[in-house]
């Protein structure tokens, strides 16, 4: 397929606000795009995360917030934000399809290999493509309507260009029918909401054709285009024909002679146009005059390039809203518009501002410790001391912690800035783990045998929690010839594990979990029907726990159509332990906040819908916080469950990050 047809969808949305969200899980350059059962992996990936993506791949990668000729700077899959070198050599792909460094833009989301010599030289970038997966509900024209795996009703368009394709031989739409399942990629819809889609999991005797170029002649019915190849082409323009400029629709009457634009046709009526887009040009480098509404900039070609600003233009630094005071003489900037009348200057309608220098993460063990500065022995051999200030965030795996809770002798990781390193950001207190078998249990210590032989010894304290095959247990329950998992921090004799946590493995049997939907649901029992296909029924007992995430709920919360995770026991497969009820999730940065109505633009770019009430709690950073504290720009990540028209969030909880 022509690697930009009906991009320039995607690059409105792209282009308006950087998605936040992944929505599967994968290595390298491999997407999941093409795995009919991507959907399936989505509830497993979930268990741990410590990124702000919702399922951070695994490899180099992450959302593009800055391109130039020679790099690329993303904000990596754990949340780093790294610049890599563009060289003639990289290639490029999108989704599936060879592309070239054009097509790279602010606000995609990529995979990057590197050279294993040159770390941040990119070799590969794959540019990939939204996508949406579930249960087919409806099919009507061109719309079908899935579920998709949290419960959320989704919309598809397709049209003459979608491809589709079943058990890897050509199909067609006909072959969609209710109850089957989908796996579609495309481009998000003007409406934000909608996927209009490239190909759906099963070839279309028509495709999609994008052609780029510059209008040399215009009418009501036609415009002329000199395409970048040298051949000029006339397009006839009906009614249907559409128009957009970024994100803006726009009319056939914005479109004048002299405009850089792409077309949109379809391959069985090559001349007619299905869309106009108007394409924005762009500039970066490093600013050397500021002047009222003019900005100069060296680009990295050393040019001078001018760049007129407007009442109009919008600003983000670092992902987060500015203005023109924050474009300073030295600061690098990437500015987006259209080309001046003058065709040397452009007229930005957006300015980002690079961030001075880039997160660095250091790990070791703290050798020394003030309320005021930290040193560290690092795991490359060397040392170093770094300054804690007010500002300073200090953790321990999820929770908030302050300067005292450091000790000597505390695995840490310390984030700083490369333009002032010695300055610590955030210290995360690292958790240290042992694992073995009970060989006595004296007071608060436990003493196991590990992997290799070795006894460790574990101490324990009022604060530890204790779990056995999922459910709460005490230190009683830990008894000699027990398998135990502890987690907790190293003791300053640095040999024994202070444990915040201490996980029983159960000698009568296992814990296992399954998912799926629940079909059918009574006090005494329910049917699961697992994402594999398999058909179970489970009994419920006196015993059986209801949750719905952190919720304690009975048999009666339980009903059809629910997406649970159930858990029993290897020696009774059928009898439920524990129900949880899944609540559905969305993350992404706030465009919007209207009274009790939240939009964010979603993991794939889609706008999303988040209702809150008076119940619904907030926290930031680990603090309690409330819906003042969400903005335009912030990244959050809701927990609720589906509304009534299938489309919106109704949030429990909201936590808001960066």
């Amino acid at each position: 397929m022509n690697s930009n047809k009906m991009k320039w969808a995607g690059r409105a949305v792209g282009s308006a606000a950087i998605s936040m969200a992944l929505i599967v899980s994968a290595a390298g350059l491999a997407s999941a795009a093409g795995r009919p059962d991507a959907h399936s992996q989505h509830h497993d990936a979930s268990g741990s995360r410590n990124s702000q993506f919702l399922f951070p791949r695994i490899g180099e990668g992450g959302l593009v917030t800055a391109v130039t000729a020679t790099s690329v700077t993303v904000n990596r899959w754990d949340g780093k934000t790294t610049t890599y070198t563009l060289t003639p050599t990289t290639t490029f792909t999108e989704g599936h399809a060879s592309t070239t460094a054009t097509s790279l833009v602010v606000g995609d989301r990529i995979n990057i290999r590197l050279a294993r010599k040159a770390p941040t030289t990119a070799l590969k970038i794959n540019i990939e493509l939204a996508e949406l997966t579930g249960k087919v509900t409806a099919v009507v024209g061109n719309l079908i309507t899935i579920t998709g795996p949290q419960g959320f009703a989704r919309t598809i368009i397709v049209s003459d260009a979608t491809t589709y394709t079943q058990g890897g031989a050509p199909a067609t739409l006909t072959d969609v029918t209710v109850g089957s399942a989908v796996f579609a990629e495309g481009t998000i819809d003007v409406n934000l909401t909608s996927l209009d889609a490239l190909s759906i999991k099963i070839a279309s005797t028509s495709h999609a054709i994008l052609y780029h170029g510059y209008v040399t002649a215009l009418s009501s019915t036609s415009v002329t285009l000199d395409r970048l190849n040298g051949v000029t082409e006339m397009f006839t323009i009906t009614p249907t024909t559409t128009f957009h400029q970024g994100s803006t629709v726009l009319t056939a009457a914005n479109l004048v002679v002299g405009d850089r634009v792409n077309v949109r046709v379809n391959s069985s009526a090559p001349t007619t146009a299905l869309a106009i887009g108007i394409e924005l040009a762009t500039l970066s480098g490093r600013v050397t005059a500021v002047g009222g509404n003019a900005i100069t900039i060296t680009t990295n070609k050393g040019f001078s390039r001018a760049i007129s600003v407007s009442a109009t233009t919008t600003y983000t630094m670092g992902g987060a809203p500015a203005n023109l005071t924050d474009v300073t003489v030295g600061s690098q900037i990437v500015a987006v518009g259209l080309i001046d009348a003058d065709l040397t200057t452009l007229d930005a309608t957006k300015v980002a501002i690079r961030e001075v220098g880039h997160l660095i993460t250091y790990r070791g063990v703290v050798g020394a410790l003030t309320l005021n500065s930290l040193t560290l022995n690092r795991n490359d051999g060397k040392t170093t001391t770094f300054t804690i200030t007010p500002s300073t965030i200090i953790t321990e795996g999820a929770a908030s912690m302050t300067a005292p809770s450091l000790a000597v002798g505390d695995t840490v990781d310390v984030e700083v800035n490369s333009a002032n390193p010695t300055t610590a950001l955030k210290i995360n207190i690292v958790h240290a783990s042992l694992a073995g078998k009970v060989s006595s249990v004296t007071g608060n210590l436990i003493t196991i045998t590990g992997p290799q032989g070795f006894a460790r010894t574990i101490q324990v304290s009022d604060t530890t929690t204790y779990t056995m095959g999922g459910a709460p247990a005490s230190l009683a329950d830990v008894t000699v010839g027990s398998n135990i998992y502890a987690v907790g921090t190293i003791d300053t004799n640095q040999t024994t594990l202070d444990a915040t946590a201490v996980t029983i493995k159960s000698s009568a049997g296992h814990t296992e979990s399954v998912h799926g939907l629940v079909t059918v649901a009574t006090l005494s029992s329910f049917t699961l029907k697992r994402s594999n296909g398999t058909t179970t029924n489970y009994t419920i007992t006196n015993t059986t726990t209801f949750t719905e995430g952190s919720t304690v709920l009975t048999a009666a919360a339980l009903e059809a159509g629910d997406s649970a995770d159930v858990d029993v026991n290897s020696l009774a497969p059928t009898t439920a332990l524990s129900v949880n009820i899944l609540l559905a999730q969305l993350s992404g940065p706030v465009t919007a906040v209207s009274g009790n109505t939240i939009t964010i633009r979603g993991g794939k770019g889609f706008a999303r819908t988040i209702n809150v009430t008076d119940s619904t709690t907030y926290t930031q950073s680990g603090a309690p916080a409330s819906l003042t504290n969400v903005t335009v720009g912030s990244f959050i990540t809701a927990q609720g469950t589906v509304d009534a028209d299938l489309t919106t969030l109704d949030a429990t909880s909201v936590t808001i990050g960066k």
